[in-house]
């Protein structure tokens, strides 16, 4: 306990034991943190209030309740766990056992606290659940695992299950947006970007702003947007909470955490043709995700057919390519010239045949850990892959795929940390119909004609998640090697189903 921090409560409650027999602890809540503790200190925890999730009362009419004559306080938290540089978080309860007066005291001062202490956790959720989404495993996941635990803290989930492409966009298009604390997408990476597109295209029209006007700097999204990963890749959520375990980020979204996300605007001309939140580039990756689409009877299988495809075919492509490094002191007025196509000081040049040519929002380097600061650092990572032979290439695909160091810069490959760039196809490639076509995050756009432009705006959206500033694995739960782990199964079913009078 921090000095000067005194107790708020303190009481002693019974603490049922694995064994049945019941202990009596000592519980002390301060506006920091709350613990318990045995008379002897063996059995000693402390958990902080910010990885509290919520105090329930259990009546002593209570069909759920074993314990006659006593009332019980159930305080869910979560419990940070580490794993091969994985953060993870998990559901625990604390159940105690003491009169109706103090356990429904107990309850609502630790509510209120928790109210005051973090306004920031969302009280009402607008869900999208993408039903063909990955393993088509979306509404079980949300069902078994989201709504649960929404249930549990009182958050309001107004549910959409998709039916069609871009049905996300629709709906946030005329949602009262203003009842809601935030967006979930059950799915993959690209039911995430249809959220951000949606949001974006609404703020652009009811700022009566041109969206079509490259110059134009873009204004924060009105609400952070979380993601339960249910898709094929889920390389977003996995860079932002480290893991794609979907207890944590069902967890991250309830406590309320937002991380900065830099959102990319891809232009063809003066026209605007999407918003990029990962991935937009020519070559390869389109190849890929062009295959990939033809072949959707194959399921899941179809990305693994699409990899070897373009691997085996190895297409070059021949494209002239402008680009703003991020060290450019004048960079957003080089930004701004640059959109008219005009050559401008600070802007680099370069042509030639590549394999791909594209950017990702964070490095391709994903060891040993996911570099969550580059999310949302208004920088693209823009990468030139040159022709090789299908044997070397396909070597560098499966390290690309793995997040190895070796991808960033090699013999064959270069990133360039970019503000913008413009890419223009040129030669026999700029006659071809698949010059026509672009990745962006596992989407094909199809282009007028075969140049495009792209533009990073730094951390203009929002994440559910740890904020960039948080220390997820320190000691916030810390217990002896006497402390007991509650079975997170039958507490919780006791916690869920009690009964608020």
């Amino acid at each position: 306990m921090a000095d000067g921090d005194g107790p708020v409560l303190e009481a002693w409650l019974t603490s049922p034991k694995t064994s049945g027999r019941k202990v009596d602890v000592n519980v002390i809540l301060t506006t920091e943190c709350i613990t318990w503790a045995t008379e002897n200190r063996k059995h000693n925890v402390t958990v902080n209030l910010c990885d509290v999730l919520v105090a329930r009362f259990v009546d002593e009419a209570s069909p759920t309740s074993r314990h006659e004559g006593h009332a019980s306080l159930v305080i869910h938290y979560v419990k940070h766990v580490t794993h091969k540089h994985r953060r993870n978080l998990s559901h625990r309860c604390e159940i105690f056992h003491g009169s109706a007066s103090v356990c429904k005291q107990w309850r609502d001062k630790l509510n209120d606290i928790l109210l005051m202490k973090f306004p920031e956790r969302p009280k009402r959720l607008l869900v999208f659940v993408n039903p063909v989404s990955g393993k088509k495993s979306g509404p079980k996941v949300f069902h078994s695992q989201a709504e649960p635990l929404f249930s549990l803290c009182q958050v309001t989930v107004d549910l959409v299950v998709t039916t069609h492409a871009h049905h996300t966009e629709e709906v946030i298009a005329s949602y009262d947006l203003g009842k809601v604390n935030g967006i979930v997408t059950v799915g993959g990476d690209g039911t995430y970007a249809e959220a951000v597109n949606g949001l974006a295209h609404r703020m652009m029209l009811e700022a009566h702003q041109d969206e079509n006007d490259p110059d134009l700097d873009l204004k924060p999204l009105p609400l952070p947007v979380g993601i339960i990963p249910t898709g094929t890749g889920d390389g977003i959520v996995e860079v932002a909470n480290t893991t794609k375990d979907i207890v944590t980020a069902v967890l991250l979204i309830i406590l309320g955490g937002k991380l900065d996300k830099d959102l990319a605007t891809v232009h063809h001309g003066r026209k605007l043709l999407v918003y990029s939140v990962l991935l937009t580039g020519t070559g390869l990756f389109s190849e890929i995700i062009r295959k990939a689409e033809s072949n959707r009877s194959l399921g899941r299988a179809r990305y693994v057919y699409g990899v070897l495809y373009g691997i085996i075919k190895h297409q070059v492509i021949q494209v002239e390519v402008d680009y703003l490094p991020v060290s450019e002191s004048s960079r957003d007025e080089a930004v701004k010239e640059n959109s008219t196509g005009e050559t401008v000081s600070g802007w680099q040049h370069k042509s030639g045949s590549f394999v791909r040519v594209d950017n990702l929002t964070y490095s391709a380097s994903r060891s040993p850990l996911p570099d969550r600061e580059a999310l949302g650092d208004g920088v693209l990572r823009l990468y030139f892959v040159r022709p090789c032979g299908r044997i070397s290439h396909g070597v560098y695909v499966k390290k690309w795929l793995k997040g190895d160091p070796d991808v960033v810069n090699s013999t064959i490959a270069v990133e360039v940390k970019v503000k913008a760039y413009r890419v223009r196809a040129v030669g026999e490639w700029r006659t071809s119909p698949q010059s026509h076509i672009i990745n962006v995050d596992g989407e094909i756009v199809n282009l007028p004609e075969p140049d495009f432009s792209v533009r990073c705006h730094k951390g203009v959206s929002q994440l559910f998640s740890w904020p960039l500033d948080s220390i997820p694995l320190s000691s916030s739960l810390a217990a002896t090697a006497h402390g007991r782990e509650e079975s997170s199964a039958s507490s919780f079913a006791q916690g869920a189903n009690s009964q608020e009078p």
